[in-house]
């Protein structure tokens, strides 16, 4: 019961709060980069939103993320992220990373939106962006209650020049299904598949299957979670490149992401 109550508490706290820190900026974007494994390169990042509360600091994500998820806010949330990476993305023009693609996480409640691909891609043409500079995550869960509205979604965020990818893959049981049916150019490989031990011979062989599997339907395939030189080793004997994590980087603010970007960039020529 008394979890509960603080449970109910907090919850009226970040609603009571949400509008306003949205108004006042205090929703930040922070940046993960990926990075080819290979070169140390980076060649794109997740955006990520991080609430820096003028009176408590950060919170969390796991703190209010569910809550906006509940009350519908994260419709807003979403589209002022997705807003803000544009802006950051016209900034870079000219830079040695201006045409890395940034990925922008969308909520179950975005893509029951019919409209929304469009205004995404308004958004993008206000600011000089092109779609193909973007690419849309979508969690493998949204699949299980929404197969087809996701499937008309990304049809139409394709047809409009964006890329896509399913975050989280291996996390749920849709995961074959998805490949299956929703046209999509990149799998984000789950960090729960690194989490094996040595002994793991089964999931070992998961995980490589996956990769190969990713390959040969030409999906660029990415692993989340590397923190360490054995899992970077395993990924690559696999055949994948393609890296997100704490080793590399962890999420960062605006300004520490600019510096990352110029140090591990390739020169554009």
């Amino acid at each position: 019961m008394m979890e509960d109550k603080q449970e109910l508490e907090w919850e009226d706290i970040v609603e009571r709060d949400m509008e306003r820190a949205l108004e006042d900026g205090e929703f930040q974007i922070f940046f993960q980069p990926k990075v080819n494994m290979l070169t140390s390169h980076i060649y794109g990042a997740e955006a990520l939103s991080r609430w820096i509360h003028h009176d408590r600091g950060l919170i969390p994500p796991d703190k209010f993320i569910p809550i906006f998820e509940k009350n519908g806010f994260i419709k807003k949330l979403d589209m002022y992220v997705f807003e803000r990476v544009c802006r950051y993305k016209a900034e870079w023009k000219g830079r040695n990373y201006e045409h890395i693609i940034i990925s922008v996480n969308l909520s179950r409640e975005n893509i029951q939106a019919k409209e929304l691909p469009d205004a995404l891609f308004g958004i993008c043409e206000k600011y000089g962006v092109p779609a193909g500079e973007i690419e849309i995550e979508i969690t493998e869960n949204v699949f299980i209650k929404d197969s087809s509205e996701l499937i008309s979604f990304v049809d139409r965020l394709k047809e409009l020049g964006f890329g896509v990818s399913i975050d989280d893959f291996g996390s749920g049981y849709s995961s074959l299904n998805m490949l299956r049916n929703v046209d999509t150019d990149v799998v984000k490989i789950d960090k729960d598949f690194l989490n094996m031990t040595k002994d793991d011979v089964r999931g070992r062989r998961i995980l490589k299957y996956i990769i190969g599997m990713c390959k040969e339907l030409k999906l660029d395939v990415v692993v989340e979670g590397i923190e360490t030189w054995e899992q970077i080793n395993m990924i690559l004997g696999y055949g994948c490149e393609n890296a997100q994590g704490f080793f590399y980087s962890k999420p960062i603010n605006i300004d520490e992401f600019e510096k990352f970007a110029d140090e591990y960039s390739m020169i554009m020529n």
